[in-house]
């Protein structure tokens, strides 16, 4: 019985060792179980960073290929242009004085602009030992300053002129500028020929006006002269005078009054468009300038003579519409055919122009015609049965197209005249009203 108990109190702790033995095995499983989970969270941390670094490299994989694709349309746009383009650094001395530049980067139009070839990595001195000491004073000033320059100048050991435009260009340590320039040489060439015919013009205006001095005195003091003798003449000869004798003395002096308007007329006609005075510059209600004009030519009191009342809404130039309008109605009265006569003045205003216009109810011209009477000592009937210089319509035709207007004949025989002309508003002071 003894043993018997012995063997179950052995069995029995025997059976306590064994729980202990699985209670330290399940201790074990727990641990490994907890080291098992970090792992996997450590797994998973390391998963995540991957990941972001997947992420920041294909965002710099996008970037790199965006900035590549402008690259590209860098490259097209900067060799695609006509201008010449270049990129050059600036070289200084010891003083900090520019005294050369390199070519880092030219576009494909450079050589065009320039007739240098292969600039890129050399300096201008190398390629052209006599440039203008200013082109480097320029670019270096942009380099150390900032500040941008647009400039016209004269590159003269590469034969051009170049119209500039240099900015800085990268940091200011690198002292790089950007240069878009174009060649401007023939421009330049045409500049220069228009200054010279400028001249040769103030040379020729000059000559015109000592002609109109000779024309002026030199000219008409003979004339004088013979109008003058012609009448002593008469007082002398009066006795002794016949008729025909009498018609042949004012018909000398009427050719001497004729030759002095004819020398008045050339005049007026040569210093079209070059010699203005202050009434050129006076303004005034245009139904005021027709009136004084009809007070000057005092017309038959046969004629009808109708101005538009839209004149008074108007404010024009004094001269040359003076004139022009003075030898326009003055025409219509004088070539009329009838002892009686009406003549229609009226106006008609667009956005930037006046139409103005004179008609008549005279002989009328025929169409064969039109062109002729505008050119100068032109006139369709003897000048003994109508008096004058044939310059009028040639002086009415130069002063409107002298101020960038254009004049019209609208006229057949036995139908009357229409002269009508449109009148630059810019070279008037417009309506009325705007005025005011």
């Amino acid at each position: 019985m003894l043993n018997i108990l012995e063997d179950f109190d052995l069995e029995k702790q025997q059976l306590k060792n064994l729980q202990i033995a699985i209670l330290n095995i399940l201790e074990d499983s727990n641990e490994e179980k907890k080291q098992l989970q970090q792992s996997q969270r450590a797994f998973l941390n390391i998963l995540e960073d991957i990941e972001m670094e997947k992420r920041k490299v294909t965002d710099a994989y996008q970037r790199i290929e965006v900035t590549n694709k402008l690259l590209e349309q860098y490259k097209i746009l900067f060799d695609s242009i006509d201008e010449g383009f270049c990129i050059i650094e600036m070289i200084f001395d010891e003083q900090d004085n520019p005294v050369d530049y390199r070519f880092l980067q030219v576009n494909a139009s450079f050589e065009k602009q320039t007739g240098i070839q292969n600039a890129q990595g050399k300096r201008m001195l190398e390629i052209a030992p006599k440039h203008e000491k200013h082109w480097f004073e320029i670019y270096g000033k942009i380099a150390l300053t900032g500040e941008s320059y647009r400039f016209e100048n004269k590159a003269a050991q590469l034969g051009r002129y170049y119209d500039v435009y240099a900015f800085r260009f990268n940091n200011p340590e690198k002292r790089q500028v950007a240069i878009l320039f174009n060649d401007i040489t023939e421009r330049k060439k045409t500049e220069n020929k228009i200054i010279e015919k400028s001249l040769a013009l103030e040379r020729s205006n000059q000559a015109l006006d000592e002609f109109a001095y000779a024309a002026s005195h030199d000219l008409k003091a003979p004339l004088r002269v013979i109008d003058n003798a012609s009448k002593w003449l008469e007082e002398d000869l009066e006795p002794h005078l016949t008729p025909e004798t009498r018609e042949n003395m004012n018909l000398l002096r009427k050719r001497v009054k004729r030759m002095e308007k004819l020398l008045d007329d050339l005049l007026e006609y040569s210093r079209i468009g070059i010699a203005q005075d202050k009434h050129f510059s006076e303004i005034m209600a245009g139904n005021d300038l027709i009136n004084s004009i009809l007070e000057l030519l005092s017309p038959p009191k046969t004629f009808v003579i109708t101005v538009d009342p839209y004149f008074s809404k108007i404010v024009v130039p004094k001269m040359p519409l003076q004139q022009i309008f003075m030898n326009l109605i003055s025409n219509a009265i004088k070539h009329h055919d009838k002892q009686k006569g009406h003549i229609i003045i009226s106006v008609k205003e667009n956005t930037d122009h006046y139409t103005f216009s004179v008609k008549d109810d005279g002989p009328g011209i025929a169409p064969e015609f039109h062109k002729q009477i505008f050119k100068m000592f032109q006139t369709l009937k003897p000048r003994d049965q109508v008096e004058g210089s044939g310059m009028g319509l040639a002086i009415v035709k130069k002063n409107i197209e002298s101020f960038g207007g254009t004049l019209h004949l609208e006229s057949a025989k036995g139908k009357g005249s229409t002269f009508s002309f449109v009148w630059p508003k810019n070279t008037s002071t417009g309506n009325k009203d705007e005025k005011n």
